[in-house]
Formats: structure tokens, sequence, C-alpha cells
């Protein structure tokens, strides 16, 4: 309602601009004609929303002049408009800003021109702001109304629209979705398909590798017959050649000796000594023409093989290439997987490998006496322990590696073992692998023996072929490189022995000493627990004399490692005898 009023007062402004440029022409079009009385025909009354006694007051009629005024009449009253109140729009409108009672009432209005011609009073109503936008409002709502149903019936349409769109954009989607998954199942069959003919062209490959290996071994051991055989024809050659010439040197001897005793037994014999030589010469032509035939058959062995070491070769290649080939067509989800199970097996394996190990040395640790071969056994056992683990942990990265199409094989073959260490500044590894190698083979020690190894002892607790381990009497662990290793002392090699002294004073008599010492012993052996670990036993006599003591030294053979405790045991056994017989131990 304020917009359409404010709209309404904008339009009146302007058409009083443009009356007022219009005022001369009509200035002289009612100069021109007899003036006329005015006439008054309707009246439109506008109330302004917010003031709420003004309304602009347009009066239509005819011949209404530029200094027409008018005269608001309610009842008796009388209200004059001012002249600046009074908009002449044309000679058939006029508009008036006027105060005007708020309630409805009934007016009179009358147009006067400058001639005192006065039109005929005309009567209007004049409605309140209120009850102006009551009416508005009620004819502003079918409209409304209307507009309400229309969005309503364009909101359906677009909802159907976009409903259609919807559809259509779902059943391209999906159609796009299906062509998509089609053309992702037509790639999958190609790459299986692309990847089942590599994996037959690589098995036909390997068929091909082995057999030209298989060839090459036969061309490497035929050319090795034919080395063989050539090296027995020349010796027979050589022989031959000997034995011709002896036997032309016998010819002239006896051809000499026939001619000069005119003997015909002389001559015969020169004659077959002439035929033997003959047959050796011959001999040696058929000997020499098998020499040609063996160094051409080795020359064509050996050319045969180099010819199979090249095919081999390119064969690896191609089937290196073929793996790449197989690899790219492998899925990363396939290769993971594949890198998943190889480690799960390596893992399974290593697993079994270990409970073996730990199972075998809880039965060696529950025995208690230690033996040479079940010691060399255990070492033999830890160390293939520590290489299986390097095996299965370089298998596995070796077959990870090959999933994504990279061979190991020519850069292992390229390098060598020993290059391989060489590149890793790996001199003090070789050292320690050699000495280590020496150390197992030779049996210089094993698990549980007690050694001394320069200024460290203990028990050997691992060996590998890199290091050994020791453990000293605190507890301490001692790891000394194999390649370091120059002089030890084994104190289980085999057996063990130990050296025990006893020290009396002078008063006492050695010799029934020596006897008590010997009967301990004999009551030790009785004893089942010490009679499988003591060996032997000797008492060697006096081995010096202080100045307050007598040292008497015995000692006895013992089973590996068990010397320390027969010798602890017999002190002890000692020291309560010699109480019990009062003899006296410095």
């Amino acid at each position: 309602m304020k917009k359409s009023y404010i709209l309404l007062l904008l339009t009146t402004t302007l058409m009083a601009g443009n009356g007022q440029a219009k005022e001369s022409a009509d200035l002289q079009e009612t100069t021109a004609k007899e003036s006329t009385t005015p006439e008054i025909t309707e009246i439109k009354p506008h109330p302004i929303i917010g003031a709420r006694e003004r309304q602009w007051i347009a009066i239509l009629g005819s011949n209404f002049a530029p200094d027409s005024s008018v005269i608001l009449y309610l009842k008796s009253r009388t209200f004059p408009i001012p002249t600046e109140r009074t908009q002449f729009i044309s000679n058939k409108e006029l508009s008036i800003y006027a105060n005007v009672s708020v309630r409805s009432s009934t007016w009179t209005a009358q147009v006067i021109n400058h001639r005192e011609q006065a039109s005929k009073k005309f009567s209007f109503k004049v409605i309140s702001p209120d009850l102006e936008a009551n009416i508005q409002q009620n004819q502003e709502k079918p409209q409304e109304q209307d507009r309400k149903t229309e969005v309503v019936i364009l909101d359906k349409k677009v909802a159907e629209v976009n409903e259609h769109i919807t559809q259509a954009t779902a059943e391209g989607s999906k159609r796009e979705t299906e062509k998509k998954e089609q053309q992702e199942k037509l790639k999958e069959q190609e790459r299986k398909t692309e990847a089942a003919i590599l994996d037959k062209k690589a098995e036909e490959t390997n068929e091909k590798i082995t057999q030209a290996q298989k060839i090459a071994e036969e061309s490497k051991l035929e050319a090795e017959k034919a080395a063989n055989e050539k090296t027995t024809a020349q010796k027979e050659i050589e022989k031959k050649e000997q034995e011709a010439k002896a036997a032309k040197i016998q010819v002239e001897v006896a051809k000499a000796v026939a001619q000069t005793t005119g003997d015909k037994s002389a001559e015969e014999k020169a004659q077959k000594l002439a035929n033997k030589a003959k047959q050796l010469e011959e001999s040696v032509a058929t000997e020499r023409k098998n020499l040609e035939a063996a160094e051409k058959r080795e020359q064509e062995a050996q050319k045969r093989s180099v010819t199979n070491k090249a095919e081999i070769e390119a064969l690896r290649k191609e089937l290196s290439e073929l793996k790449k080939r197989r690899a790219e067509k492998r899925t990363l989800i396939e290769k993971l997987t594949d890198i998943t199970w190889i480690i799960l097996a390596g893992f399974i394996v290593w697993f079994l490998k270990r409970m073996a190990v730990k199972k075998f040395e809880r039965t060696t640790a529950e025995k208690d006496e230690v033996e040479e071969g079940s010691s060399r056994l255990r070492t033999l056992v830890l160390l293939l322990n520590w290489l299986g683990t390097i095996l299965i942990v370089m298998t596995a990265f070796y077959l990870m590696l090959a999933e994504f199409g990279i061979n190991m094989a020519p850069v292992f073959a390229s390098l060598g073992i020993a290059g391989l260490a060489l590149s890793f500044g790996g001199q003090y590894l070789i050292r320690d692998i050699i000495n280590g190698v020496f150390i197992l083979i030779e049996g210089q020690y094993n698990i549980n023996d007690v050694i001394q190894i320069g200024d460290f002892s203990g028990f050997v607790e691992s060996i590998n072929l890199r290091r050994t381990q020791l453990r000293d009497v605190q507890g301490r662990a001692i790891y000394i490189p194999n390649g370091e290793i120059k002089t030890v002392i084994n104190f289980t090699k085999g057996y063990g022995r130990a050296m025990v002294d006893i020290g009396v004073p002078f008063k006492e008599n050695i010799d029934q000493v020596m006897e008590v010492m010997e009967e301990i012993m004999k009551e030790m052996r009785q004893v089942p627990k010490y009679e499988r670990f003591i060996k032997s036993f000797e008492i060697l006599g006096v081995e010096s004399l202080k100045k307050s003591e007598i040292i008497i030294r015995c000692r006895f053979k013992t089973a590996s490692h068990k010397q320390w405790i027969v010798a602890r045991e017999y002190r002890r056994r000692v020291k309560n005898r010699f109480e019990e017989l009062n003899i006296e131990m410095s």
C-alpha cells in the first residue's frame, strides 16, 4: 500500500511538472477562446499513508485554468485551498493537497476561474487512510491468492521438471556407470588374458632356459670328454713316437750288424724291426688323426657352449622382461595381497624353525652331562638357525621385489657374493666369515665350552659365521669377531682335568695324609652322581715345601665341564675327613 501511494505521489509530481511545461500553451488557448464556466465531473481523493489528515484530491472536469482556485465545503464550513497547494494539470484536471477530517464524511468542492466563473458544487466522500488500506488490501487479497495459486502451480511444475531432470540424470549416471563397469570388466578381462599369455610365455621361456642349460651342460661334458681324448691322444702320440724312434735306431743297428756279420737271422730281425717301426709310424698317424678329430669335437663343443650361454642370457633377459610386463598388468591390490602372503609364509617358516630350535635347546639343556658330540650338534643347529633366518629374509625380499617386476638375479650374478660384500665395505666381514667357517669345520670349540681367547674367558653362549659370544663368571656378554680370534684355550675339549693342592703342617704324616686322600676319592667314585663324572684319579705327591706347610698335589680326569664340580666336592670331603682324623690343615 505504501509503495502504491508513493508511486502515485511521484506520478502526480511528474504530471504537475508536465502541466507547468504546458502552462504557456494552455494560457494561449484560454485567452484565444472565450472563457467558459468550469465543470466538475469527478473527484478522486487519495489518502496519504502516514499523514492522517492530508490527502491528494484529483478534480476532473473541463474548462480549468492555471489560475483556477478550489473551495471545499463541509456542511456549513468553508475551506479555501491556497494556490500553493493547487496544481494545474490540464484544462481537464486539477490536483489539490488538503487537510481533511480523518473520519469518513461527505465534502463539496467548487472550482472558480479568474473571471469569477464558478462551477457547480460537486459532492464527494473522503475515506480515512485505514479504511482505504483495508479496501486496497481486500482488493489485493484475490490477486495475492491468485499469485499464490500461480506460484504453487509453478512450483509444482518446477518440481515435476526437476524430478524429470533428476530421473534423467540418474538414468544417465546409471547408464554411464554401467558403461564404465562394462569397460572396467573388459579391461580386467583383457588384463587377465594378457597376464595369462605372459605367464604362458614365461613358462615356455623357463622351459627353453632349462633345455638350453641341459644342452650347455651336455656341450660342456662333451668338450671335457674331447679334451680328455685329446690329452690321451697326445700322450699316445708322444709314446709311440718315442717307440718309433727307438725302433728306427734298432733297425739301423740290426742292419749294421747284418751287413757286418752277413747273418740271415740278423737280416730277418732287422726286417721285423723295420716292420714294427712302420707299424708304429702308422699308429702315430692314426693317433694324430684321432687328435685332430678330438680337437675338432672340442672346438665344436666349446662353440656350442658359447652359443648356448648367449642363448641362455637372451632367454633370461626375455624372462625378466616378461616378469616385468606381468607385474605391470597386476593391480596394486593383487601385489599387496601376494606380498602379504609371502610375509605370512616367511613368518610361519621362521616360527616353525624357531620352535624346532627351542625344542632342541630344551632337550639338550635337560641333560646333566654335556657330551662333545651333542655340544657340537647344538653349535651346528644354532648356526643353521642363523643361516636359515638369513635365507628366509633374503628369499622373502627376493619374492617381494619380483612382484614389482624387479629381478635381482642379474644383480647378484654380476656382483657375486664377494663383490656384494666388498661393496658394503665388507673386507672384515669376509675375514670373519672365512675364519668362522674354519672354526666350525675344525671344531675348535662348541656351544657351552669354557674357553679363553686372549684376555677374555667364559663359556661359549653362541657361535655364527661372523662372531663368537662368551659369557664370563660375572654374567657379562663378550662379543669377539671371528677374524680377531688367533689363539684359543679350550678347558672342556673332550674331557676336563682338575688339580687340587692340599696343605698340611710339617708334623703330619705325609703317607697317612695321601692314603686318606685316596680313600676319599674311592668313596666319591662309589656315589652314582660322581662315579659317571670321574674318569681317573692320581696323587702326584709333594708339590712343594714351604716354611709352615707341605703342599700335596692330586689331579683327576672328568667328563667335560665337570672338573669344577668334582674339585669342589673333593675339597669339602677332605676337610670333613681331616677334622674327623684330627689332621690339621694349613
